[in-house]
């Protein structure tokens, strides 16, 4: 799965924040049309 998953370094902001690893995904379960690109 490599370039599936997007890693970047956390963006540090003001006060307590976690930051974990951003999962870009192509679709939802059940309903791959509502994320589909349009022309």
């Amino acid at each position: 799965r490599q370039g599936v998953v997007a890693r970047k370094p956390c963006v540090k902001l003001h006060g307590e924040v976690e930051c974990d690893e951003v999962y870009v995904l192509a679709g939802h379960k059940g309903q791959p049309k509502a994320v589909q690109k349009k022309p």
